[in-house]
């Protein structure tokens, strides 16, 4: 081929594609895919990428007519993509132009779903009859906060929905209770709603079974000191009625009203009562069987010690009670007294004591109605002092008679007389009758 030739195919070359695309009538059709859209949802992020085929790459993408949905953008390469934030079905055209300005377009509908708001739990637990009930609801997928409410059917008498979904309260008539709750979201292109329908079971209130407090037992009050107890009942809806069979101790008093056993017990000894709770709602009723238990008075005796004594000296002491019904009767209950002192039965301990030592014994203090009260008492009584007169003796005078007598006082005659420590003069001795000092000494000096 020769150099000519080459010439003019490389002309046709270069010529013909400028021809053909100053040719209108030979402009490529450009088709743009996908046909359709699949549906957005509001506030999820979206993208979905066009493709344009039929001209010559690389295509610009553009929106010609219409609007896209709030939030979605469509780029210059053929992406749109964004997050929606209205619903609906949005329309416009697209339109892609290849890289020698040859136009296509394709028509479309995008349809941006509303959110969907789903109310949690998807089912209540029962309610009981006069029982607090409280079930927190939930809502997911829309804009938080959500306000709440009863869109249709009712609720159980007794509870109520709050704005913030808290579905409690204290149900007051049982049965089944269907009912619509509706949940509303804050977004910015809504508001937007979601319902849940519930069936709420109320169960009615089980046969009462009463019980009573205090348990059956034995109840334990002291003589002569304040006594109350309230029996109580519970199990059923009450009110409650109260009534008392038994004899009561002396002092004590029923009040079916307060239901209550109150007063001063003056007997003492144990009395059975039954005490029995009637529900007034129900008709059910509970009895039980109780022993009021009466115990003596604390009787004390005063004073807690009694001063000591002296042989031969006068004594007195006078012990009290208290605690008790007066009058007191006062005996030795064990024990002896010192010899010389008694106990009479108002309680004064008298006498001259005629021993010394130390005396245990146990007093008993007896008041009008029989019961008792003891103490354990120790007595000390000391001996007698006693003194001898003179406190000196007389000189005596070798082999010359001598005499003195000795005279004891301050204890119990008679006397018995010793020398205990030291030696008389030779000569001289020491009657241990009658205390006289005689004899005739034999020996001068000073004898101690």
């Amino acid at each position: 081929m020769d150099c000519k030739f080459r010439g003019w195919m490389l002309l046709a070359l270069l010529v013909l594609p400028v021809l053909a695309h100053a040719d209108p009538g030979h402009d490529p059709k450009i088709t743009i895919s996908p046909s359709s859209l699949p549906n957005a949802a509001f506030g999820v992020s979206y993208t979905q990428h066009f493709i344009a085929d039929g001209g010559q790459a690389p295509y610009t993408y553009s929106v010609t007519s219409g609007a896209l949905p709030p939030g979605i953008e469509l780029g210059s390469d053929g992406t749109l993509s964004g997050t929606p934030t209205a619903s609906g079905p949005f329309q416009f055209v697209i339109e892609a132009t290849d890289s020698n300005g040859a136009p296509g377009d394709q028509s479309y509908t995008l349809t941006v779903d509303p959110p969907t708001i789903t109310i949690s739990p998807s089912s209540l637990p029962p309610a009981n009859y006069g029982t607090a009930y409280s079930q927190q609801l939930t809502a997911s997928g829309g804009t938080a906060p959500y306000t709440f409410s009863v869109a249709g059917g009712a609720l159980p008498p007794g509870l109520t929905l709050s704005p913030a979904g808290l579905l409690s309260g204290t149900p007051t008539v049982a049965g089944m209770y269907n009912f619509t709750v509706q949940a509303t979201d804050s977004s910015p292109g809504g508001p937007f709603t979601g319902s849940q329908n519930y069936a709420l079971t109320v169960n009615p209130p089980p046969p009462p079974t009463l019980t009573m407090s205090p348990p059956s037992g034995t109840l334990t009050a002291n003589y002569g000191q304040s006594f109350s107890q309230t029996f109580t009942a519970s199990g059923g809806a009450g009110p409650y009625n109260y009534d008392l069979t038994g004899r009561l101790p002396n002092g004590l008093n029923w009040d079916s009203g307060s239901h209550t056993i109150s007063g001063t017990p003056t007997q003492t000894g144990n009395f059975p009562i039954s005490v029995k709770a009637t529900d007034t709602g129900s008709g059910a009723s509970v009895t039980q069987n109780y022993i009021i238990a009466v115990g003596g008075p604390t009787i004390e005796l005063a004073p807690a010690s009694l001063p000591d004594g002296k042989v031969g000296s006068s004594y007195g002491a006078t012990i009290t009670a208290s605690g008790g019904s007066a009058p007191y009767t006062y005996s030795i209950a064990s024990g002896s007294l010192p010899a010389g002192i008694s106990l009479s039965s108002g309680g004064r301990l008298s006498g001259t004591p005629t021993a010394a030592g130390n005396f245990s014994f146990t007093v008993t203090a007896t008041d009008s109605n029989h019961q008792s009260g003891s103490r354990n008492y120790s007595l000390q009584i000391a001996g007698a002092t006693i003194t001898l007169s003179p406190t000196s003796l007389p000189t005596a005078t070798p082999e010359r008679s001598y005499s003195q007598t000795l005279r004891a006082s301050g204890g119990t005659a008679p006397y018995r007389y010793a020398i205990t420590s030291g030696s008389l003069p030779p000569g001289l001795n020491l009657n241990a009758s009658t205390g006289v000092l005689s004899g005739t000494p034999t020996k001068s000096g000073s004898f101690t």
